[in-house]
């Protein structure tokens, strides 16, 4: 690049830019007349030394700003506001310390007009190339100010791929990244699709906004119990938290923490009575597939819940200790639960491989057959998890401990136990009886 120092001591490198200054272009051609051609200056971060004044500073340590002499159509000041160059010109440096009369201000945008509208580009090292297109001019100048100025501050953040991706596009990508990888990956996968049918995943990232997730909260509470409604809103949530922090898709923020969420509800609180139980256990010995009693009867001994029996193996299984080891869990940590005689015994009368399931049926195959045999039993509303929160309570009658509840069912901390187990207030009148 050829450098000359124009009259008045600037130094010139003869570039290609948008933005022009008519005083400056004629004062660095050597021409006393205004040129309608305009230049731009900018005031580079390296040293520089006008040879109109050799002994100039060595060391420039002024950022890269734009400067312009007042000319017509510039206004003067801390920013460009309206260059009016709509055409190729010539970008040049000069040194800010031979030329403190400049006026400093920023890299303006090109503005041109394109059939009736105007359009604001926006060039810079580093950055993406940004256009837009205004039905006014002011407007396209306004945008082009703003993203200037978040750019200079560092605060300039791609939002293309945002305005581009739908909520579904998004949802669909969770599905296939994260969702595959957990254990609930098909109730998961569910919830998803359910969601997908709503207006709400047809909007792109950037339009969805707190108050949408809000309107949609409370429709959907008309519909659904509040906890289904907070078990998607935690999903959802949990989607945009992924985008955010793993997928570097840059939202301002996480529309779902912005909401308030619904609350649980109350516990389930169902129990069985012997006569239930009994029921219950001989209703699944009339089901077509052999496995569902026994699988019934060693989630009422055990606590256990339904996936960690499906995927207990023969070699996790000690019958000389009573005890199952189980080894794939919901907090994934894993535990050994002890075996009572009836579970031992129904675990020793039932046909073994060496190292396979103990129980090899479906979760599908287990969910019907259970279904039918509740029904056929003549109980009301008692779900197969159902069998956890009554063989806790039963746990409990017995007189363990919190501890050694917590050893048996795998609850991290007293306060979920607590939602397992119902304490019967007429067994504490017996018992206050006795000790009185």
């Amino acid at each position: 690049m050829r450098t000359t120092c124009a009259p008045g001591g600037r130094i010139v490198q003869s570039r290609r830019n948008t933005v022009m200054s008519a005083a400056a272009s004629a004062c660095a051609s050597g021409n006393a007349a205004p040129q309608k051609q305009k230049t731009h200056y900018v005031v580079k971060r390296s040293a520089l030394s006008c040879t109109a004044n050799p002994g100039g500073p060595k060391e420039d340590r002024t950022p890269d700003l734009c400067i312009a002499n007042a000319a017509p159509r510039i206004e003067s000041g801390d920013r460009l506001v309206n260059c009016g160059a709509a055409f190729r010109v010539r970008f040049k440096i000069i040194c800010l310390a031979c030329h403190p009369a400049v006026t400093l201000g920023a890299v303006m945008a090109t503005i041109r007009q394109r059939n009736d509208r105007w359009q604001a580009i926006i060039k810079r090292k580093g950055y993406p190339l940004q256009t837009k297109t205004f039905d006014l001019k002011k407007d396209a100048e306004k945008w082009a100010q703003q993203q200037d100025r978040l750019i200079d501050t560092g605060d300039w953040t791609d939002k293309s791929e945002i305005k581009q991706t739908t909520l579904a596009q998004l949802l669909d990508r969770y599905g296939e990244e994260i969702s595959t990888a957990k254990r609930g990956s098909r109730s998961e996968a569910y919830r998803i699709g359910r969601f997908k049918q709503q207006d709400l995943v047809k909007y792109s990232l950037l339009a969805i906004t707190p108050q949408m997730i809000a309107s949609w909260r409370d429709a959907r509470l008309k519909e659904v119990s509040p906890g289904t409604v907070l078990r998607e809103l935690q999903l959802l949530g949990h989607v945009f938290s992924v985008a955010i922090r793993e997928w570097a898709i840059a939202l301002p923020a996480n529309p779902v923490s912005l909401v308030s969420k619904p609350s649980a509800g109350k516990p389930r609180d169902r129990v069985l009575t012997p006569t239930q139980r009994e029921a219950l256990v001989g209703s699944c010995g009339q089901c077509q597939n052999p496995w569902i009693k026994p699988v019934v009867v060693f989630a009422l001994e055990t606590a256990a819940r339904r996936g960690e029996i499906l995927a207990l193996n023969w070699k996790d299984v000690d019958l000389n200790h009573n005890t199952a080891g189980l080894k794939i869990t919901r907090t994934g940590q894993p535990r050994i639960v002890p075996l009572s005689p009836p579970c031992a015994s129904m675990l020793a009368s039932l046909p073994r491989s060496v190292s396979g399931p103990v129980f090899p049926v479906s979760v599908e195959a287990l969910k019907q057959a259970y279904e039918r045999a509740v029904g056929r039993a003549g109980i009301h509303d008692f779900t197969f998890h159902d069998l956890r929160h009554d063989a806790l309570t039963r746990l409990a009658g017995q007189g363990f401990s919190v501890l050694e509840l917590r050893a048996i069912s795998g609850h991290a901390t007293a306060n979920m136990l607590q939602r397992y187990v119902s304490i019967d207030a007429r067994e504490l009148a017996r018992k206050l009886a006795v000790n009185g």
